[in-house]
């Protein structure tokens, strides 16, 4: 089985807790593709040190994290997206927020987001998104 390591940058305990209870029933399916290493981050200061000091396979991030000054690209809530695109041009992001607006859905489309989702989600959709991510990477 294929180990991956997917990184939630998410300041809502109640989504990590249900991404981490996502993976784990996940990894118990005898029929899983992969095995889903979680690890989370709360502030954009603990993903980027994540990011230089473990391997990452996907992030999945969360774009209204509380707390976070938007100091860099305009105040824009992407600004931290893009600078790991730059770091980490090949490393697949799934986009996981509240905000439904069609614009910010193709400006994260434009700074390289793989994936949109809209909460709530089905944490089917996420599980199938990610099997579909890695596949296309591995081949």
């Amino acid at each position: 089985m294929d180990f991956k390591t997917i990184l939630s940058v998410e300041d809502d305990y109640d989504q990590i807790s249900i991404f981490r209870n996502t993976f784990d029933r996940y990894n118990k399916k005898d029929e899983s593709k992969y095995h889903l290493n979680f690890m989370s981050a709360i502030t954009i200061g603990d993903a980027q040190n994540i990011l230089k000091t473990s391997s990452i396979d996907l992030v999945l991030a969360d774009l209204m994290l509380l707390g976070e000054p938007k100091k860099s690209h305009n105040d824009n809530p992407l600004g931290y997206i893009k600078e790991i695109k730059d770091l980490y041009p090949t490393l697949p992001i799934f986009v996981i927020t509240g905000q439904s607006a069609n614009g910010l859905k193709q400006k994260s489309k434009d700074a390289g987001v793989e994936k949109y989702f809209v909460k709530p989600f089905k944490n089917s959709e996420l599980i199938k998104s990610i099997e579909d991510v890695f596949s296309s990477y591995d081949n």
